[in-house]
Formats: C-alpha cells, structure tokens, sequence
C-alpha cells in the first residue's frame, strides 16, 4: 500500500533461489503503475486585490473595502505535490459556507474567468480551487463595495425676508 502523500516512480523485479529473473509482469492492473502520486491534500491560494489578500473561507463579513472604481479579484493558487486543475469564481452579496458553495458549484454557476464588480455592486468573491487528485478548497474575500455614484447634498433652508436677511433662527436640513 503507498499512502503517504508523494510522486511514486518504481519497479519490480525478481529472481528465484534458481537465479531465474522475471521477463515481466504477467499481469498488470491500472493504466499506470510504475510511476503515479498520492496526493491527500487540498491546493491552497489567496484572492488578492489590490493590497488585500484573503486565503481561507471568511465566517464573518465587515464589507470594509470601498472603492471608487470597479474591482478585480484574482486568485492564486499553489499544490505542493499535483498541479492545478482548476480556479473557478463566483461572486454574491452575502456569506456562503461551504455546502452552499458545493451547491453553486454543482448548479453551474461559478466562472472561470476572475471576477469583476460592476460600477455599483456589493459583493463577496469566491475561489474554489482543485487539484488533478480532485482535492478541493474554497477561499473567499471579505465584503466588499464598488461605489462610482458621487455623493449629492441638499440643503433646505427657511427663507430670509424680501431684503435676503433673517431677523431669527435659521433652520438648515441636510439631506
């Protein structure tokens, strides 16, 4: 049994007390048996932004980034024994575990291009990340707002007298 986690590349070989060697397996099971990899660990990689990086699935949200500009979320990805297979990304308004997540991404949803805000959108964005062995994990970023509409201020005041003065208290909303 090969279980611990590593690239395997062997051979087999034997010769009776005769001195007789093999010619060969007589017979072989799998398509690749000298030279495969166990790998029992999920990939592991980060969703940056900007300056900010998040590499674990977040159980809260503080939806503290604001930008004035749309946003782009990219994720790298690094396996430490089998190659990459897949980044896949999906973006919502609200927290998702990672059942729900499963969820999506059963139902088609997530994308594999990165992802990018609109110029008005509250979002989350999420990676799930697969290795060739089909070891998956989900990242996910913290809240985050793409806000391009300019503030407007009203202001509401009384009216001064006909000469444009007023002679009490003047009374200022600010909408």
């Amino acid at each position: 049994v090969f279980s611990a986690e590593s690239e395997y590349n062997w051979n087999i070989s034997y010769t009776n007390k005769a001195g007789l060697s093999n010619n060969g397996i007589a017979e072989e099971t799998g398509s690749s048996i000298y030279k495969f990899t166990v790998d029992k660990s999920v990939p592991t990689g980060s969703i940056w932004i900007d300056t900010h990086t998040w590499d674990s699935l977040l159980s809260k949200l503080t939806f503290g980034i604001w930008k004035n500009s749309t946003i782009t979320a990219e994720a790298k990805v690094e396996d430490t024994i089998s190659p990459t297979y897949d980044v896949l990304y999906y973006k919502a308004e609200d927290m998702l575990n990672a059942e729900q997540l499963e969820a999506v991404y059963k139902a088609g949803k997530f994308t594999k291009e990165p992802i990018t805000s609109g110029e008005n959108e509250k979002l989350v964005v999420y990676a799930r990340l697969t290795d060739y062995a089909g070891n998956t994990q989900y990242i996910s970023t913290n809240g985050m707002v793409s806000d391009m509409t300019s503030s407007k201020i009203q202001l509401k005041y009384d009216q001064p007298n006909q000469n444009g003065f007023y002679n009490t208290d003047v009374t200022v909303n600010i909408d």
